[in-house]
């Protein structure tokens, strides 16, 4: 009888273990929402962006697709991921895929639309691609960037109409050791390239050092500040370390610069440049004269209700237009160089 009860307590533990089992097996799989995947997605990528990470998140969204092939927010997420990974091309059709099956989703198609601008963003709002365009609408170039765990931009790389890569630049914001190395974009090509800035102890750039893409120096350029922190002298050095030339800055009682003077190594005007401002402080013109007080040309800007820059146009002295430069939010959108009336792309030059 003992041994019967024995037999008996043991299959219904056995059963319970079996039950259980099975029971957190449904609860963290085959019973999982949609919905739940897709925040658990979410979360994963909030918590720091990482290979493992995006792939983990990756596979919760196409779990939460075989569940719910409609789900607009898992096919939002999952391009998010290729996004984040600047595999654009695929962000896209996993969209329009998801255009199809959501009958037309408002936010997916709000996705695709800015996708196919060329100007991304992930969905914490960050910059993933900033395309250049000329005034027609041609792709002149882009830039992709990245970002760490801590979502600090770490990279930025640019490409050709094309695609192929001009450049590539491994960011380094950390001030802590008296350098940070920035991307600058490279004259007329629009390729980024590195430049690192050194600065003293009250955090002021004192010395830039531009780069090539292989590293080999550019040029750099020294600071000197007045009492108020204001730049007042610019040396710049070629990559032999000999002194090409320097610039000197003066401002108005408000802090603003009013003029820049140019002069050769050997202390000769070269030219100088006055600057215009609007009442809310925004630089509206730019004249540039020789060395014997000749207007050579100007530019005049043009800003938004935020005070953002949306146009820049470029004129030679007796008015005729040299160039347009359109923006975004502060950020260049497009391009134009005039000569009678044929677009030239200035990406080419130089």
């Amino acid at each position: 009888m003992m041994g019967k009860r024995k037999a008996v307590i043991f299959a219904f533990c056995c059963g319970a273990v079996v039950l259980l089992t099975a029971c957190g097996q449904s609860s963290q799989e085959l019973a999982k929402t949609p919905g739940e995947y897709v925040k658990r997605a979410e979360e994963l990528i909030l918590s720091g962006e990482t290979k493992g990470n995006l792939s983990d998140a990756l596979k919760d969204y196409e779990k939460a697709l075989k569940l719910d092939e409609r789900s607009a927010e898992a096919y939002l997420g999952a391009a998010d991921v290729y996004i984040r990974r600047l595999d654009f091309e695929q962000a896209l059709q996993i969209l329009q895929t998801g255009l199809d099956k959501t009958g037309g989703d408002p936010d997916i198609a709000a996705k695709i639309k800015e996708l196919e601008s060329g100007n991304v963003k992930d969905s914490q709002g960050r910059l993933r691609r900033r395309s250049i365009y000329s005034e027609d609408g041609q792709l002149l170039r882009y830039y992709a960037l990245t970002y760490d765990e801590s979502g600090i931009n770490d990279s930025i790389t640019s490409f050709d109409a094309s695609g192929a890569m001009t450049g590539f630049v491994k960011l380094d914001p950390d001030r802590s050791d008296g350098r940070v190395t920035n991307a600058v974009f490279g004259e007329r090509r629009g390729n980024v390239v590195p430049e690192i800035q050194e600065l003293d102890a009250e955090g002021r750039v004192v010395k830039r050092t531009r780069y090539y893409a292989d590293w080999a120096v550019n040029f750099s350029e020294i600071y000197t500040y007045d009492q108020n922190g204001r730049v007042i002298r610019e040396d710049v050095w070629n990559q032999d370390g000999k002194l090409t030339s320097y610039q000197m800055y003066k401002y108005d009682g408000s802090g603003q610069m009013t003029e820049e003077w140019f002069y050769d190594a050997d202390g000769s005007l070269h030219g100088h440049k006055a600057f215009t401002y609007d009442a809310n402080g925004n630089r509206i013109r730019t004249d540039q004269y020789d060395r014997t007080g000749q207007l050579l040309r100007y530019a005049t800007f043009e800003y938004d209700s935020r005070n953002y820059l949306l146009k820049e146009t470029r004129f030679s002295a007796d008015g005729t237009l040299w160039d347009t430069t359109v923006y975004q939010d502060g950020q260049q959108i497009g391009h134009k160089d005039y000569e009678g009336d044929t677009l030239q792309d200035s990406s080419q030059n130089g």
